[in-house]
């Protein structure tokens, strides 16, 4: 795991036990636990590099998002589980294929609730 990651993990538990402490988000995510997995979800660069190629534009297949990698198609299909089970993106069938989106309000909104409960709760380093 790298630095980065290990910090998003760090900086996931931290917010989980405080929103657990001070009570759920009310809108959004929906609460404590939706915020960390949604934190979760997009800690591995994988994962974000899906969501930056879905917030490009329109929907994708698995196949086609599977096209933009090295990865095999069930590799791909496993980041796109988690995803969505972390409301990150969501999915249409459409005929026989599954179309992929992502879910740009929820992310937004996620993130924004996190960051106000880290604001409310954690007041600015004096420097000096």
């Amino acid at each position: 795991m790298t630095d980065s990651q290990m910090g998003m993990l760090e900086l996931g538990q931290y917010v989980r036990t405080y929103l657990r402490v001070v009570g759920g988000m009310d809108t959004g995510i929906a609460g404590v636990e939706d915020a960390a997995r949604l934190l979760e979800a997009v800690r591995d660069p994988i994962r974000m590099e899906i969501v930056f190629l879905l917030g490009r534009g329109s929907a994708m297949n698995v196949g086609e998002i599977t096209g933009q990698f090295r990865l095999s198609r069930p590799a791909i299909s496993h980041h796109l589980k988690v995803l969505k089970d972390a409301g990150v993106v969501r999915s249409e069938k459409v005929g026989q294929e599954v179309h992929y989106r992502l879910d740009r309000a929820r992310i937004v909104a996620g993130l924004r609730r996190i960051a106000d409960a880290i604001e409310d709760c954690c007041p600015p380093e004096q420097t000096g």
